[in-house]
């Protein structure tokens, strides 16, 4: 594995608290959509700075928000925030999950599965 794709998944254990814990807190008071948004944001803007800063280095501590990786990021963003909440849907629907606590285990499975897709899209679109 490389030092990047290593970096990436160390600061992504960071952003994975994150979002799963933010997820947690907010399951129990609104909808899972909602929350995941939420959660999402809250995980992607501490990345946003996180891999731009040390791993793809495409930002640096003068310039922390460069306004054409942050408009790819957004976009980027969007899209995985999309396909994680209909994977998450799907999931609960499909296995018929009621319990609070089964959703965000839904949603800890359904990021663990995104993590290699959104390292590519960041590598090769977002930070090039």
């Amino acid at each position: 594995m490389s030092r990047q794709f290593l970096l990436f998944l160390l600061i992504g254990g960071v952003q994975y608290a994150l979002d799963a814990s933010t997820f947690a807190l907010c399951i129990v008071f609104v909808s899972a959509e909602v929350a995941n948004v939420f959660a999402r944001f809250i995980g992607a803007m501490s990345g946003y700075f996180l891999n731009g800063l040390f791993t793809f280095k495409k930002l640096d501590s003068k310039q922390k928000i460069a306004p054409k990786i942050l408009l790819k990021f957004v976009l980027l963003w969007c899209v995985m925030t999309l396909l994680s909440t209909f994977m998450i849907q799907y999931s609960i629907g499909f296995f018929e999950i009621e319990r609070w606590h089964w959703v965000v285990g839904a949603k800890l499975l359904v990021e663990a599965v995104l993590v290699v897709l959104s390292f590519s899209l960041q590598k090769f679109v977002v930070y090039r």
